[in-house]
């Protein structure tokens, strides 16, 4: 369809892959938006990116975006995956943490701690990974006790404090390889 409304003899890689913006992200938004915002949704963007390269477990970056989309996003990071898993590993969830912390932490060092409300999304996203990680894998050292934990007994901020430290290693990371 898209290559018959550019009047197109015949669908071009470019018309697929457009195809699969839509479906993933959505349709492509007019917004205005200043050079100074276009400027740090780059930066995000390329900390989700950069940090999926520096990880071991990170399906692989297969485009970066700054287009804003319907979905919400003013720009994005799309990874595919290599194989479909029907398992994944700590080592695996983790990473996928870090990449989703990655474009927070990328603002954070570039503008010198200033950052943005661009990360909500991310922090959400990863904070229910590390959330399911702990309450329902039993994937924490400290706090063994999958589906056991009822929101009134601390779990929550047994939590808040593991998701915290994975933000301060992120950070810390980030601020070693910059080095």
């Amino acid at each position: 369809m898209l290559a018959a409304r550019r009047c197109a003899d015949a669908v071009e890689m470019r018309d697929l892959e457009e195809a699969i913006d839509r479906v993933t992200l959505g349709l492509k938004r007019q917004l205005v938006i200043t050079p100074e915002e276009k400027e740090r949704v780059a930066y995000h963007a390329t900390g989700h990116a950069l940090t999926a390269l520096s990880v071991d477990q990170a399906d692989p970056v297969h485009r970066v975006t700054v287009i804003p989309r319907s979905i919400g996003a003013l720009g994005a990071t799309l990874q595919l995956p290599t194989t479909e898993k029907y398992l994944l590993t700590t080592l695996e969830l983790e990473d996928r943490i870090a990449v989703m912390l990655g474009g927070r932490a990328a603002e954070d060092i570039v503008y010198n701690g200033v950052v943005s409300t661009g990360a909500h999304n991310d922090l959400e996203r990863a904070t229910e990974i590390a959330r399911q990680m702990v309450m329902r894998y039993g994937m924490s050292e400290r706090l063994w006790a999958p589906g056991l934990w009822k929101a009134d007994d601390g779990a929550i901020s047994r939590f808040h404090h593991v998701v915290r430290s994975a933000l301060q290693l992120q950070r810390n990371n980030c601020g070693a390889n910059r080095r």
